[in-house]
């Protein structure tokens, strides 16, 4: 193996990006080399990132992206001018663990998979003070197919960022770009053409929970999530399998159902909630509701139908909790 590149897309990160680089220099497997993408945030993250990689000696790079591509064009671009065999994508304002990379590597490297992959610990400040909380797979350390970890991506029991992984980079597939919500399309690409996916039951990467993140608060960019699960439709119908059980389970736990509680809190606040309130509830297929039950998960089934039947209903309902 010709060592471990670290793809750090830097944007906006002027509170974090210390504890991040300071993070990948305490690394006991040291990498190759950190690629610092500048995505243009307009802040001095990348200055505080270059200089703390001096002060650590880690060996280190920027590349300047020609405009603001997003987390998924800056991935590209940053893995285009990396050079490692391995590569692992640490946002920005995160951190891990020291053992993450020698853990993830030596793990890819003995069971010769195409991907390996860790549990996360959740943490952040919600203003009462900081808090932490392990969020664990049901599967225990060992290896799976490619396939059943984009089934377990699909059904949420994997998480479909990339950030706790590590990948082959002939594993790597392109992320969506200029979008929101790229992450979770490239994840399930990579795992439909992997033999092999290594799992690591241990809370190894740090994902920061912000509260102004996306996936907390409405935005025009919160309809990307249909875009999302657009593309991941395309690449289960390329793969042959377009109606996975696990693909409703997706479309309504990650995509409906979430997209309906942003803009029904929104309403009144957001010109554009009520119609994204609208969208989510024609994005209900009836005839996903027997796969709902089947596979258990009643309180979507529940949510769906009352979407589907009213969509003033169901945002008094969301309101009103």
């Amino acid at each position: 193996m010709s060592g471990v590149s670290v793809v750090v897309p830097v944007h906006r990160a002027e509170a974090h990006i210390e504890e991040c680089i300071d993070a990948i220099a305490a690394q006991t497997l040291p990498p190759l080399e950190v690629v610092l993408v500048d995505d243009h945030g307009g802040d001095s993250s990348v200055e505080l990132a270059v200089a703390r990689a001096v002060r650590h000696g880690l060996p280190h790079r920027v590349v300047r992206a020609p405009h603001n591509l997003g987390p998924g064009g800056a991935r590209n671009l940053g893995v285009a001018r990396s050079r490692g065999a391995v590569v692992w994508f640490c946002d920005c304002d995160d951190s891990a663990d020291p053992a993450f990379l020698q853990t993830l590597v030596d793990r890819l490297l003995a069971d010769d998979s195409t991907v390996a992959v860790c549990d996360t610990l959740l943490f952040g400040d919600d203003g009462a003070g900081a808090w932490s909380r392990a969020e664990r797979s049901p599967a225990a350390s060992g290896v799976v197919s490619g396939e059943q970890f984009a089934r377990d991506l699909l059904a949420d029991r994997a998480k479909g960022y990339s950030c706790n992984k590590v990948f082959r980079r002939e594993a790597l597939r392109p992320f969506a770009e200029g979008v929101a919500y790229e992450d979770l399309d490239a994840m399930v690409a990579v795992a439909l053409a992997a033999d092999r996916v290594s799992l690591v039951a241990e809370p190894l990467y740090r994902y920061r929970v912000r509260g102004d993140s996306l996936s907390r608060v409405f935005s025009t960019r919160t309809l990307d999530l249909v875009a999302q699960s657009a593309r991941v439709d395309v690449l289960l119908r390329q793969h042959g399998e377009p109606m996975l059980p696990e693909s409703v389970e997706h479309r309504y736990a990650n995509v409906v159902v979430p997209l309906a509680n942003m803009a029904a809190r929104a309403r009144g606040a957001h010109p554009v909630a009520p119609t994204a309130l609208h969208h989510a509830s024609r994005l209900v297929r009836l005839r996903d509701l027997p796969t709902l039950l089947r596979a258990r998960r009643w309180q979507l089934a529940r949510a769906a139908l009352v979407l589907r039947i009213s969509a003033r209903a169901y945002a008094a309902a969301v309101v009103r909790r």
